[in-house]
């Protein structure tokens, strides 16, 4: 199978690999900002005053457009972000060409702590098992500053197609081998419903998209009859009755859902696919200020409003440390290679 990919407008082309950046020296930014947070200097003498951190509009790349999962989620904290930081918190959505406009852009940033990227698993995760070079480096490039949470997807179908089980549509795909498309908008739908195809033995026909939700769009208008799409998406439609959902891909039921089965308990043992969104910097970015970032946004997270919005719409909230995230990807990474191979995806 070839990989799918989306550039941007007809006719752009994909973004030159290039090697990893350098970077300028985090040192002076660091003395500069321990001199502005009053720290004691040489001789025991105080620091000269200075502006603290911040002093200007901080902005959040996010690697999705704006109604994505991911884009949700960034709005849910960055309000109360800013008022915890005194400063504009600025959503900028660049989605596109499977997060690498995004992503390149925040790993060219200047590592001052007024850039970071809000994105989910297909640029930190994904993307190294699913193309030979990427134009950033995922690991090197970045700072992990925290991880919100993982999310689940649901298998969702268009009203008038006759399926309402995952076995329904497994027995409709062989019936009609090559008829029915399935959208994806993001790296956990398309290898979700890779895996599907793989697992089922099926004939499906994979259509790319910017977004998931342009995807789910096109499956309510019946010109993809299936997607395996994340539940901030999905879920509001499937409860409106715009599109019939048929599993899901966690491993138990979830509690938005709790009479829609698993694609698993559906005669696929072994089948799970799960997203997740998290926060990067430049690598280089003064670590004082991703612990600050780090321990306001769990502290974000754990506010009643905020935790109450966003477990509703099926997602896990991880709390933890930047290590914490720099070690969960490293294992994310090592998992989606093995899908990827699992469900015979040819690399681009």
């Amino acid at each position: 199978m070839t990989l799918g990919h989306d550039y941007g407008a007809a006719g752009d082309a994909a973004p030159e690999p290039k090697g990893n950046a350098m970077k300028h020296s985090a040192l002076p930014r660091r003395a500069a900002l321990m001199g502005a947070l009053g720290l004691v200097g040489a001789g025991g003498a105080a620091a000269q005053p200075a502006t603290r951190w911040p002093d200007r509009p901080i902005r959040f790349i996010v690697a999705f457009p704006a109604g994505s999962g991911t884009d949700v989620t960034t709005r849910n904290f960055t309000d109360a972000l800013s008022a915890e930081l005194g400063q504009p918190v600025v959503v900028d959505n660049r989605g596109g060409a499977n997060g690498f406009i995004a992503s390149e852009a925040v790993a060219r940033a200047r590592p001052d702590g007024y850039t970071f990227l809000s994105t989910a698993n297909t640029t930190h995760g994904s993307n190294p098992a699913l193309f030979h070079r990427l134009p950033y480096d995922p690991v090197a490039e970045f700072a992990p500053v925290a991880l919100i949470g993982v999310g689940v997807l649901l298998v969702v179908v268009n009203n008038d197609l006759p399926v309402r089980s995952m076995r329904e549509l497994a027995d409709y795909a062989r019936a009609h081998p090559g008829k029915l498309n399935f959208a994806s908008g993001s790296a956990s739908s398309r290898v979700a419903g890779e895996m599907f195809k793989s697992m089922a033995g099926v004939d499906m026909v994979n259509v790319t998209y910017r977004s998931n939700p342009l995807g789910i769009t096109d499956v309510i208008g019946g010109v993809a009859q299936v997607m395996f799409v994340d539940a901030t998406t999905s879920m509001p439609q499937a409860r409106e009755g715009r599109v019939r959902a048929i599993g899901v891909t966690s491993r138990q039921r979830v509690a938005m859902m709790p009479d829609l089965p698993t694609v698993e308990e559906q005669g696929f043992p072994g089948y799970e696919m799960l997203s997740w969104n998290a926060i990067y910097a430049p690598a280089g970015t003064p670590p004082e200020i991703i612990a600050r970032v780090n321990g306001l946004v769990n502290e974000i997270m754990a506010r009643p409003a905020v935790r109450d919005r966003l477990t509703a719409s099926g997602m896990v909230l991880r709390p933890g440390s930047p290590d914490d995230l720099a070690r969960f990807q490293a294992s994310e990474i090592e998992k989606w290679k093995r899908l990827v191979r699992e469900a015979g995806i040819e690399l681009q």
